[in-house]
């Protein structure tokens, strides 16, 4: 058997020992009371969206990397439908695959307003 709070307090002191909210545990320990089963969740992430990108993508993009490491996000993803036809992949994931797989930071075109003659 489990042993469980038995006092409000206790329960908090529990729930925080386990990092929980205390209206959790609470539910928690009624549950086991009432049935004698440790409920048992599996936890399921949210995986996303898929990653777009094939190895043979991936080995695409590292080649253009080494080849030119000052390159903007825009000619990654330019190279990307060049070579690969029906790839459809946006700036944002481009950069996140760049910055998580690759630990690369892509730089931002620097934008200047034109000067105006007056």
């Amino acid at each position: 058997m489990i042993g469980g709070p038995t006092e409000r307090g206790k329960v908090t002191l529990h729930a925080k020992d386990l990092g929980i909210n205390p209206r959790t545990a609470m539910r928690w320990w009624k549950h086991y009371q009432e049935t004698g089963k440790v409920t048992y969740k599996k936890l399921q992430r949210n995986p996303g969206r898929p990653n777009p990108l094939t190895p043979e993508h991936e080995q695409h993009v590292q080649q253009i990397v080494e080849k030119d490491s000052q390159l903007y996000a825009d000619d990654v993803i330019d190279s990307l439908k060049s070579q690969f036809e029906d790839l459809k992949i946006s700036k944002p994931q481009i950069n996140h695959y760049l910055r998580n797989n690759l630990l690369i930071s892509i730089k931002k075109p620097n934008l200047r307003p034109y000067d105006k003659k007056h």
